[in-house]
């Protein structure tokens, strides 16, 4: 009875060994400081989408570390708080880089990672022309050319950039 108790703990343990956060899609881009001033990042930038609620505001950070991260959807940009959680989900995270006029950022949704691309209109407005995926498989996800405008917003205190989910 015992050599059973024992073996079953085993087989237990053993099988809790082999069961890991699986992850099906990558970032393809890499971490790279921002050092311009095409971008202001001295606070947030928001895009509002629509849905039977009507507008939502969706927030975005921008770090100096090349890192960004999405803080929440809001009905209006009043209901703000401050209170952006611990960002403890790696589908907040991604990475951003600037060249002259274009800026590009990738993420993860929840099996794949997308890239969106687009241009930058001045140091506190871009426009978001195209998403494709760049790893994993949706058959739900619509890739091409999109108009996302984002207006940006002078804010402090930030929340930190550092997370576990990006080196």
């Amino acid at each position: 009875m015992k050599r059973l108790s024992l073996l079953l703990i085993i087989l237990i343990m053993l099988t809790s060994l082999s069961c890991k956060e699986e992850i099906d899609a990558m970032l393809t881009m890499k971490k790279m400081p921002y050092t311009g001033n095409e971008l202001r990042i001295d606070g947030y930038y928001y895009t509002v989408t629509q849905n039977f609620e009507g507008d939502l505001y969706q927030i975005y950070f921008f770090y100096r570390n090349g890192v960004y991260r999405y803080c929440g959807t809001f009905k209006s940009l009043d209901d703000i708080t401050g209170d952006w959680g611990a960002g403890n989900s790696r589908l907040l995270w991604g990475y951003f880089d600037v060249n002259d006029s274009t800026i590009r950022f990738e993420k993860w949704l929840v099996n794949i990672s997308v890239k969106h691309d687009g241009i930058i209109l001045n140091d506190s407005t871009f426009r978001i022309t195209e998403r494709k995926i760049t790893s994993g498989q949706s058959p739900n996800f619509n890739e091409g050319a999109v108009d996302e405008l984002y207006h940006f917003v002078r804010y402090s205190p930030k929340p930190d950039s550092v997370n576990r989910f990006l080196d």
